[in-house]
Order: structure tokens, then sequence, then C-alpha cells
């Protein structure tokens, strides 16, 4: 192959990639410029000539790339922002942070417990951390004796009922069953250390009183 079929072939690939303005680009890489009167088309290579003899080309040599003529290109989807993470002990009064109770009851899927929520408006890229702490001050957690009751990030506010209670990853829908069966255990051994309690103080025999069933939150 002699070098104008070297040049053809590569201004044919040029021109099948990229169009004119490929084969232009080509052409100016490979050290090729139209004669006096052409321009530097796939029809005319036998008037393209040499304009430098080095094959290394200098820095204002450098080919133009086409610009992209194809669809627009998404922007890459950014992955959801994690929620802060819940303090070792109750944020009462810090910045950021604001009581569960302001927005529901506790008793249903958290045990009863003191709850806080980061106090801004949650999304689905930018959820929100739902923190819970037990009579002792504790984070309920994953080795909580109660972790059922822990809270879970919320994507939606609760005035968004729908979504809050259908469509949120640590909504009623996906995780409030298990909360509210851990709500009614702990409940129930609330209920049952009280009565104990109160059958010590009072001297009564343990067997004394029946068997005890979880109240329902008000």
């Amino acid at each position: 192959m002699n070098q104008l079929d070297e040049a053809r072939k590569w201004l044919m690939l040029g021109y099948e990639t990229y169009g004119p303005e490929g084969a232009r680009a080509i052409a100016r890489a490979m050290g090729l410029r139209p004669g006096p009167s052409q321009h530097a088309t796939l029809g005319n290579v036998d008037g393209l000539t040499a304009t430098h003899s080095s094959d290394t080309l200098q820095a204002d040599d450098q080919p133009q790339l086409p610009i992209h003529r194809g669809p627009p290109k998404s922007a890459p989807r950014r992955a959801p922002k994690p929620p802060a993470q819940c303090p070792q002990r109750p944020p009462r009064g810090a910045q950021g942070w604001r009581s569960y109770i302001e927005t529901g009851n506790p008793d249903w899927f958290h045990c009863g417990y003191d709850g806080f929520l980061g106090d801004r408006e949650p999304s689905p890229e930018h959820p929100v951390a739902e923190c819970f702490y037990d009579e002792l001050g504790r984070l309920v957690d994953d080795d909580h004796p109660y972790a059922g009751c822990k809270g879970t990030p919320d994507s939606y506010p609760a005035t968004d009922v729908w979504d809050h209670t259908v469509n949120d990853p640590g909504g009623i829908w996906a995780e409030g069953w298990p909360a509210y069966l851990e709500s009614r255990r702990h409940a129930g051994d609330e209920a049952r250390r009280k009565n104990r309690e109160l059958l010590r103080k009072h001297r009564y025999p343990p067997n004394s009183v029946g068997p005890f069933r979880a109240p329902f939150p008000r």
C-alpha cells in the first residue's frame, strides 16, 4: 500500500466516523493540506500535499476533535447522600435537631422512646436521620435489646402522608410492621415489670395476678 492509499484509508475512516470534520482532522494530523483550489474531501486525496515531513506533531499541529453531535449526554446519577449519624446521647436543644414528638407518637413504632429528627426538609437524595433513646439515654441501634424500635432515615416529611407511608424506605410500609410488633413486645415487658414491682411493694405472691396483655397506644 503506497502513501496515497494509506492517506485515503485514514481519511475514509475519519469521514465514516465523524463526517467531513473528521476527515479534515485526520488530514491535519497526517500533515496534509488541500491544493490551492481544493477541499480536504475523500474525492480529492490526490490534491493533498504534506505540510511537514516530521512524524512528530508540534503543539500547534494537534488535530481539533470534532464536536459531539449525538444526543445530549445525561449527567451521571449521584448516589443518595447518607443522613447525619445519630449521636450516642440525646441531642436535646442541639442545633440541627428537633423532637420526634412534633411529628408523631413514638408509642406505635418506637417503644415510646425519646426521639429526635434532623431539622431540615428530607428528600430521597438527602434523607434525614431519625434517632431514638431509651429510658437510660442509650441510643437504640442494632445492638439494643429492643433494636426493632430504632429510628430509620426519612426520605419524605411526615406531612407528605402518601410518600412517607408507602414510598419511604424508612416508612410504615417498609419498616412499620416489625417496629410495631417490637413496640408491643416492649409494652408487654414494661407492663409485666411494673406488675412485678407492684406485687413486691405490697408483698403479694407473684402468681396472684393473671397474664397481662400489652395495651394499645392511645
